[in-house]
């Protein structure tokens, strides 16, 4: 091999070990850090969901703590000590690996290899929605003009909703209809000239438990002009699993953003997809510069079916 190809794939090797070792993500910081990457003179703040090098340093002042995301693991860092984080592997883990904080530590460290670049968002993006289709309700095969997401399957309680979706052409009329499932009783009907119908669930003739069906129709010819959406009316879910996780103590003693993503994790894990979107987005706009609140709920957004939101997210 001639010495010009040696440095090539010698320069390729060390190109894919060091994307390979871009794995730790700042889950949060307590006072102020300092991260030294790797061939950058200059030091720059901590924060959440900065994407760290193996091959970068950490020093924590005046008593900071930062707790780092490394597959699927935490680990804390503190004192003033330069701190190598190819080294972090060797520190004690935070947390426990098992129960509530492993299943959460391991979403957080998927949902950021998820959003690392959009290549990776769309890969992870088609993933879903295969699985979607194969074994989920309103995402057959069929091709329908007008389009919706995932979040109105699974479980609704929260009121009002606000049903979205896209593919309907501009000053077209179409029918909102939402039915009972077990007998096709409609319980409820608009005509809409907009990509959005808001309805309060609760003032609707509805037992908990019941489950619901919601689709988009023609109104002159009575043709579906989108799949039907399934969904299980539960207005005292959502409170049931936020309690028992914010009686645990790992939540108790998180950060504001922390709990927000755990709330949003709770949600989903239960089924309550509309209700973990709302989570999301109430703690983007309290949190609004925090990066791993942003892609966490970008890797969301695209797991629902909504690409085009998630790229939108990453791009500000």
């Amino acid at each position: 091999m001639s010495k010009r190809l040696f440095f090539l794939f010698a320069g390729l090797l060390c190109g894919q070990l060091a994307m390979a070792q871009d794995d730790i993500v700042v889950q949060s910081v307590s006072g102020k850090a300092l991260y030294y990457a790797p061939q950058e003179s200059k030091a720059q703040n901590v924060y959440p969901g900065l994407r760290m090098s193996s091959s970068g340093k950490v020093r924590c002042q005046s008593g900071a703590t930062v707790k780092l995301l490394q597959n699927g693991e935490i680990f804390t860092v503190k004192g003033s000590k330069l701190f190598v984080l190819s080294e972090l592997s060797q520190q004690s883990k935070s947390g426990s690996n098992v129960g509530f904080m492993g299943r959460f530590s391991k979403f957080l460290s998927g949902s950021m290899k998820e959003t690392k670049n959009e290549k990776e968002l769309e890969k992870n993006h088609r993933r879903y929605m295969e699985k979607a289709k194969a074994g989920i309700g309103g995402f057959s095969e069929k091709t329908y003009p007008i389009q919706t997401s995932l979040l109105y399957q699974g479980t609704l309680g929260v009121s009002p909703v606000t049903f979205r979706w896209s593919g309907a052409l501009p000053g077209e009329v179409c029918r909102f209809q939402l039915s009972r499932k077990a007998d096709g009783q409609v319980l409820a009907m608009a005509l809409t000239l907009d990509s959005l119908f808001t309805i309060n669930l609760s003032q609707l003739a509805l037992a908990p438990g019941v489950a619901c069906e919601w689709m988009l129709i023609e109104d002159k010819t009575g043709e579906a002009k989108s799949a039907k959406m399934s969904f299980v009316y539960d207005p005292a879910t959502a409170g049931k699993v936020l309690a028992d996780l914010r009686n645990l103590k790992d939540f108790q003693n998180a950060s504001p953003a922390e709990q927000a993503l755990m709330e949003a994790y709770t949600l989903e894990e239960a089924g309550l997809f509309y209700d973990a979107a709302m989570t999301y987005a109430a703690a983007a706009k309290s949190d609004a510069g925090n990066l791993l609140v942003r892609d966490t709920q970008a890797a969301f957004l695209s797991r629902m079916g909504l690409l085009e939101d998630a790229k939108a997210l990453l791009r500000r």
